[in-house]
């Protein structure tokens, strides 16, 4: 998980495949402009680009296990129970974007407040494997069906 103490700036994050492609705006504060922590894996040769940031915080986190995730790339299975769930957030928009195996299942963008551009909930199954990754959230909610 990537946090800053102070400030706003961007986080860049590139390797040689882009499975797992980081390009977020990192901010102290949840204030609508960018994330706070940023959660993804970071292998041997991945590039890391902090601008405008006088320090970052990498801490190494285990399986997270939850319902409620944020921006970053996310493993069914690993970071959330497979099922059935309904998926909103409660503040802002972002992209919401799935896979299993090569396969696209959501490509979204999801928000608070419903407009053409935008959808309010996501619902669909996901089973142990697929891949989640969120982009521009804070927090996003997996309701069980």
């Amino acid at each position: 998980m990537i946090t800053t103490k102070s400030g706003s700036g961007n986080l860049v994050i590139t390797m040689k495949s882009y499975d797992r492609f980081v390009n977020e705006i990192l901010s102290s504060k949840d204030d609508g402009f960018g994330v706070t922590r940023v959660t993804t894996d970071i292998k041997a040769g991945d590039k890391i680009e902090i601008m405008g940031l006088n320090s970052v915080q990498f801490t190494r986190v285990k399986n997270v296990k939850a319902n409620t995730l944020h921006s970053g790339y996310w493993t069914v299975g690993k970071d959330i129970a497979p099922g059935k769930y309904k998926i909103t957030t409660p503040k802002g928009s972002g992209n919401l974007i799935m896979f299993r195996g090569k396969s696209l299942l959501v490509n979204e963008i999801l928000s608070s407040k419903s407009d053409k551009y935008s959808v309010k909930s996501v619902t669909t199954t996901l089973k142990s494997g697929d891949r989640i990754q969120i982009a521009g959230l804070n927090k996003v909610n997996f309701t069980r069906k």
